[in-house]
Order: C-alpha cells, then sequence, then structure tokens
C-alpha cells in the first residue's frame, strides 16, 4: 500500500493476487481496479513508490519468473509501461528513486540490487559491497547519500550514491 505523498486521498493497494486498486475518495468507499486492461500482469505485488516531483507518476514492482517485473505510470495509474528491460527474469521486490536524478532508480531483486540511469530503460547491477542475496527493502537516507539495502538473510548494507549530504539541524 502506498499513500501519495502529494494528496492523503490517493491510495494504491496492491495483493498477492495480482489485484491493484486505488482510491481518490477520502471516503475510501469507491476503488478503481487497475490491473486488467491497464497494462499490468496478473502476479504478486510488491512495492509501489511515487515520483518525487510529479504527482501522477509512479511505479510498481511484482514478483514472479516472468518477464517485466517493473511499471511506471504518468497518469495516476490510468495506463502503466514496462521499465524492466534488462532485468534479470526473477521477483522484483522493492524500488527506489534517487534523490537527486529521478532518472536513476534502483530495484531490489532476488539477485540483489540493480540500477537505472535512464529512468528504466536499461538496467545494470549495483551490487559492490552487497552480496547476491534476495533484497527485500530499499531505502535512500537523505542525509548521508546512501541506499540502505535489506536482505534475506544477510542483514544490512549501505552504499554511497552520490549527491550532497543534506545537512540536518
Amino acid at each position: 500500500m502506498v499513500v501519495s505523498p502529494y494528496s492523503s486521498d490517493v491510495i494504491f493497494i496492491g495483493s498477492a493476487q495480482g489485484i491493484v486498486m486505488r482510491t481518490t475518495d477520502e471516503n475510501l468507499e469507491d476503488w478503481d481496479n487497475l490491473t486488467f486492461g491497464h497494462g499490468l500482469p496478473n502476479r504478486a505485488v510488491t512495492d509501489f513508490e511515487f515520483s518525487l516531483t510529479d504527482e501522477n507518476t509512479l511505479y510498481v514492482t511484482f514478483s514472479g519468473f516472468y518477464s517485466d517485473h517493473v511499471y511506471k505510470s504518468t497518469d495516476l495509474g490510468e495506463t502503466w509501461s514496462s521499465i524492466s528491460h534488462g532485468l534479470p527474469d526473477v521477483p522484483v521486490n522493492t524500488i527506489a528513486i534517487h534523490p537527486d536524478d529521478e532518472e536513476t532508480l534502483f530495484v531490489g531483486t532476488d539477485l540483489g540490487v540493480f540500477i537505472s540511469q535512464d529512468g528504466g530503460l536499461n538496467w545494470t547491477v549495483f551490487n559492490e559491497g552487497i552480496p547476491r542475496v534476495a533484497v527485500i527493502d530499499l531505502e535512500v537516507h537523505l542525509s548521508s547519500r546512501t541506499l540502505r539495502a535489506a536482505t534475506h538473510g544477510r542483514s544490512m548494507f549501505e552504499r554511497g550514491i552520490g549527491g550532497e549530504p543534506i545537512e540536518t539541524t
């Protein structure tokens, strides 16, 4: 589940059965099923991430051993496009966006971390300092400009991602 950082009325939920639902109703009574006819696969939903700069753009990731594990929408979920080219055919568990460059995306997979520096058109391994292990969650730590990866059975790892650290007071 994810609540839009732009409006608490906008909520997306995903299920292990591959259902993606959206509401823009503050009373949570009306939900749109975005699974069928919207370009998404019927596989377990693992993560959502909203754009840091555009309220209509968000990403969703899927588990399973099929192609196309990462999708992007620029119209608040009405249509989706796969941005999975170059990723291995393994589950994608999580996604994070670089805070200084929305074209730089990170995904945690069952084979470690991958990075795209062109908005998901191409992906490469980003495992330096991180073993090839299932990465269950990713989080960007803003003040230190590091990517933190929670793994299955191998603890937590941290890797610098560049950019100027944000000073906290």
